[in-house]
């Protein structure tokens, strides 16, 4: 069984989000993102968005997986050091960072499947980096193209460190209960972010997506890994 929960596991959760992760790139604030429609102000409302849900996030995190006994490459508050780096190249003071909202945060369970489940979908977010700075190389301009350390993560070790992520993944998920668990956690991380978004899109006017609400609550999305990690 624990065999067969390890093999299962990525399949498990890609098809377990794919769903809302199609829907998530639809959203209005980052549909139009890597176009020509999109505008400064658009980039730093992503960024601000992406800031507040990963500041009380990555507490959290590091916290599981410290406890967890995880790699130190786990347990640094990457993200927000990248995001308040983009946002301070963008003109905003420290203090305007620090005033920025924040999500609620997302409550930790102490089961090795929910730190499964936040890593396939934070370290998983980091594969689309690439395509979008190429994309943003052709519209933006050059304060932008210098406050893009969130995007360009962990650059050439973005896809050795993914396919270190699937294989703790297949370590702890060692039981179809963790398996659940994993799954549950990247829904109701990609379900979180999307309701995060919609506050950001409606105090800037824009129209957030209708929810699904039989959808949001059996799927989230996230990534598409490369074939060689699973």
């Amino acid at each position: 069984m624990r065999s067969e929960a390890r093999l299962n596991v990525l399949m498990r959760l890609r098809q377990s989000t794919q769903s809302l992760h199609q829907a998530l790139h639809r959203h209005p604030l980052l549909q139009d993102f890597t176009t020509d429609r999109t505008t400064v102000e658009r980039y730093q409302a992503v960024i601000e968005a992406f800031y507040g849900f990963y500041r009380p996030l990555e507490p959290t995190l590091i916290a599981a997986a410290a406890e967890a006994g995880c790699p130190s490459r786990y347990q640094q508050p990457i993200r927000t050091t990248w995001l308040e780096q983009d946002l301070r190249g963008l003109g905003y003071s420290m203090a305007a960072v620090k005033s920025l909202a924040c999500h609620r945060g997302l409550t930790r369970l102490s089961k090795s499947g929910w730190l499964a489940g936040c890593l396939y979908v934070i370290e998983g977010s980091t594969l689309g980096g690439k395509a979008i700075i190429s994309s943003l190389s052709k519209h933006m301009n050059s304060e932008v193209l210098h406050s893009t350390h969130f995007f360009r993560g962990f650059r050439e070790q973005t896809i050795p460190r993914w396919q270190n992520t699937c294989n703790f993944i297949r370590q702890v998920c060692d039981s179809s209960e963790q398996v659940l668990v994993a799954s549950d956690t990247a829904r109701l991380v990609f379900t979180a972010l999307t309701e995060w978004l919609n506050e950001i899109a409606t105090e800037r006017g824009l129209q957030p997506p209708a929810i699904d609400q039989n959808e949001s609550s059996t799927k989230s999305g996230t990534h598409t890994a490369p074939d060689a990690a699973d």
